[in-house]
């Protein structure tokens, strides 16, 4: 997450993604506590959000198709949180099943918004600044969005 945010930092000198990221990251372990159990590492899509996601035709059944995935291993939730940061693809009743079989943890929320703003710099820096001379990003990536969530987590008391 530090090269991330260096990166980020570099390319739209706004500093105050530097410095609210020094508060939070005072957190972060915080946020891993209340866990149950060691995190397993699952292998993730890592760029699951509405584009990347369909439903193919199959003689008259909807089929879910996932597609241009940017995988890694990583925590499940990570896929959760970027699911909801440009539109997810999954309605209600997805995440209600998914969390019948994986109940949402302690801090859940809270670790979702660590995994939106990992998802949230990772897409300014690979799409080097793309967003930034628009004039319209997607409005859950602009700069406030971002910046709002390192307050969030700046403000962590990790419950």
């Amino acid at each position: 997450m530090d090269q991330a945010i260096t990166t980020f930092v570099k390319r739209t000198s706004n500093v105050e993604f530097a410095k609210l990221w020094l508060e939070a990251e005072q957190n972060i372990e915080g946020l891993f506590a209340s866990l149950k159990g060691p995190i397993y590492p699952s292998l993730l899509h890592g760029d699951l959000w509405r584009l990347n996601a369909a439903e193919l035709d199959q003689e008259g059944s909807a089929v879910p198709v996932i597609f241009d995935p940017s995988s890694f291993y990583g925590h499940h939730e990570f896929d959760l949180a970027a699911s909801t940061i440009i539109g997810s693809p999954f309605g209600a009743a997805f995440h209600e099943a998914y969390h019948s079989l994986i109940p949402k943890e302690r801090g859940f929320l809270q670790r979702q918004s660590l995994y939106k703003l990992f998802y949230f710099f990772n897409q300014h820096n690979h799409l080097d600044g793309g967003y930034r001379d628009s004039s319209s990003p997607p409005p859950l990536l602009s700069f406030e969005v971002g910046l709002n969530l390192l307050r969030e987590l700046s403000a962590s008391d990790a419950a």
